[in-house]
């Protein structure tokens, strides 16, 4: 069974069927029941999901209402109308809600950088009702100043519930003026001021020049980097870049100085200056600070200027110290010095009491020198200052040096002989040069001894040289004499044979002795006696004689000739033979010995004999001349016997060609 708005109930003691009585008693009952919806609506600022439950029987307890969620500002305060606790009819519940009155927002002050763009200076955490509008207030920021005219301004908006709401405020950043003032030794020169202006906090600065020209002088800068910036302030009187400079033309380096106007870039008030001069010689080098006014550099005046320190920073104290830079001297001296001294010792460093002081350095006078070839300084000396010298010099005699150090002087174009100049530096105890009395040298003797001319011998000096000299031994000499060699002697002899007729002693012959040449390089020895490079001897009749004592002093080859001298004696027959003499005299240590050849006409003669035969005829007489002697053939058969007796002589004589004579 149905029913609009009702439901079958089958809970009911419903009758649904039954006997029809015939007394019309039977009761057919059917009960129906009643039901209704329910929902719950989530209004206007609701999130929560709705519901609605349908066919809910009368009296039923009411559906559970949801969980309730709102939006972001609001607060849920209940539900309209208020939810019976059963159902008795359809119902519909609403959520109620109420603006947040602490709702957050924000508000933030932005701040001009100094590259234009903008940053955060200040936030302003607020709170006001949620859905209602919010205007920001300016603030105050010294060196800025609100612009709502930047792009992204936001004044005033509706406060979120959500406490999304954000607010911009920005502002700009002021600008100050700035003033650059140059002080020059303390004194402001406002002529030279420079105005500007910038923005606020914002850096300004100046590079200024090192040096510059003020009232004609010049100046160094003596304020650091850091004072030559400022950071823009509030104030524009303090907004000041302050310059100084301080008086600087000293300077020690004209060619390159380090500022360009002159000085040095430190000020004068720090500095001294100091002299260097140089005599006789130059300076071996000149420092890139150094200053000179000649246009021979080497040879200025030096100017050094010296900054004084104190607590390593530059000073004005009187005990404030500065280190000089001494010029390099010593080594470039002129022609005929060597290294000298200074004047007065040159101190490391000095004071304010220096000031103007000069040094001057004096080459010494350098004159002598024991090596011309390969002098010690090229300006002829040896580098030592002669007063503190003196010279030895050595001869040698008949013989050479056996070497000669590079140390001693030789003038010779040979100067294996030459005399050797030994120039001795004298030196105290201290091994210092020195010019005093007792000061001392060590002589450095050639060596000697080895190298005899030929024909001499290991010598000695005529006086022996010291080991060391002083003063008192200037300008002596010592000889070394090489001794000459034990000469070797011979006395060439002659034989005068006469055959013939008969002996005549009464009649003279001559025999002539000829020095013919030698490769010895000396004068030819000759016998006592002789007349130049011959001599002649006589012997009466037959028999022997001996030229005398050739002596040979030198070795070498030396010839002779023996010949016999025709007289006009028509009763003799000469003898034509030539006699050639050779003689080679050898050096054995420090005696000579020699070899002999004798020719004869050509042949050797091995027994070193020297005859002349000559053949006698008597002269023809008128009683005799058809008569003729028969003697004559018999004479000259004994003496062809006595010739042959002499060749068998020969013949039995050493086979030698030479013999050595030792020294007589």
């Amino acid at each position: 069974p149905t029913k609009d708005e009702y439901v079958f109930d089958e809970a009911a003691a419903n009758v649904l069927s039954g006997n029809i009585a015939g007394d019309g008693s039977l009761v057919l009952k059917v009960y129906f029941k009643q039901q209704f919806t329910v929902e719950y609506k989530k209004g206007d600022h609701g999130t929560f999901t709705e519901t609605k439950t349908e066919n809910i029987d009368y009296g039923t307890t009411t559906p559970t209402e949801p969980e309730v969620t709102g939006e972001a500002g609001y607060t849920f305060t209940g539900w309209s109308p208020e939810v019976a606790k059963t159902v008795t009819e359809n119902a519909t519940y609403v959520a109620q809600w109420k603006a947040n009155e602490d709702t957050k927002y924000k508000v933030e002050h932005r701040t001009e950088k100094l590259d234009g763009t903008y940053e955060l200076k200040d936030t302003e955490n607020l709170t006001g009702t949620t859905d209602t509008e919010a205007v920001a207030k300016p603030k105050e920021y010294p060196g800025f100043t609100f612009d709502n005219t930047v792009e992204g301004t936001v004044e005033k908006g509706n406060i979120a519930g959500d406490g999304s709401l954000v607010l911009k405020l920005y502002y700009t950043r002021n600008s100050y003026e700035y003033t650059v003032e140059y002080y020059f030794d303390g004194v402001h020169d406002d002529t030279l001021d420079e105005k500007g202006s910038a923005k606020y906090e914002s850096e300004v600065s100046r590079s200024p020049e090192k040096s510059m020209t003020h009232d004609k002088k010049n100046y160094t800068l003596v304020s650091k980097d850091e004072d030559h910036k400022i950071t823009i302030s509030l104030d524009s009187k303090e907004n000041v870049i302050k310059i100084y400079y301080e008086l600087d033309e000293l300077k020690d380096d004209p060619k390159g100085p380090d500022t360009p106007t002159g000085g040095d870039g430190i000020p004068d008030k720090y500095q001294i200056s100091v002299y260097y001069n140089v005599v006789n010689g130059a300076w071996d080098e000149i420092e890139d600070n150094k200053e000179t006014t000649d246009v021979d550099e080497s040879r200025a005046q030096v100017l050094d200027v010296v900054t004084l320190k104190k607590d390593d920073k530059p000073s004005t104290d009187e005990d404030a110290e500065g280190e000089l830079e001494v010029p390099v001297v010593g080594g470039k001296p002129d022609k005929g010095y060597c290294a000298g001294e200074w004047d007065k010792e040159v101190p490391k460093t000095v004071t304010k009491s220096a000031d103007k002081t000069e040094y001057t350095y004096t080459y010494e006078i350098d004159n002598l020198n024991d090596d011309p070839e390969g002098p010690d300084t090229p300006t002829g000396g040896d580098g030592i200052p002669d007063k503190y010298q003196i010279t030895v010099s050595y001869e040698v005699e008949h013989g050479a040096w056996d070497e000669i150090t590079d140390n001693e002087e030789t003038t010779d174009k040979d100067e294996s002989k030459a005399p050797v100049l030994d120039v001795v530096t004298l030196k105290d105890k201290e091994g210092k040069p020195s010019e005093a009395e007792d000061a001392e040298g060590e002589l450095e003797v050639p060596v000697v001894g080895s190298k005899p001319d030929v024909g001499y011998w290991t010598g000695d000096w005529k006086t022996t040289p010291p080991e060391t000299v002083t003063k008192a031994d200037k300008d002596s000499v010592y000889v070394y004499e090489y001794i000459i060699c034990k000469p070797v002697e011979h006395d060439p002899p002659v034989k005068k044979i006469i055959y013939g007729d008969a002996d005549n002693t009464s009649d003279v012959f001559k025999f002539t002795l000829t020095a013919i040449s030698n490769d010895a390089g000396v004068e030819m020895p000759m016998p006592e006696g002789s007349n130049g490079n011959s001599k002649t001897v006589q012997i009466k009749g037959a028999g022997e004689y001996e030229f005398g004592i050739i002596k040979f002093t030198m070795p070498g080859t030396y010839k002779y000739r023996i010949v016999e001298e025709k007289e006009n004696n028509s009763n003799y027959e000469y003898d034509n033979s030539v006699y050639d003499l050779t003689y080679e005299v050898m050096q054995e240590e420090d005696h000579l010995v020699c070899e002999r050849t004798f020719l004869r006409n050509g042949q050797e003669q091995l027994d070193e004999q020297v005859y002349f035969m000559n053949k006698y005829t008597a002269p023809v007489s008128p009683d005799n001349y058809e008569n003729p002697r028969t003697g004559d053939n018999i004479y000259v058969y004994v003496i062809m016997l006595v010739i042959s007796s002499f060749g068998l002589v020969v013949s039995t004589i050493e086979d030698k060609k030479r013999k050595k004579e030792e020294v007589k």
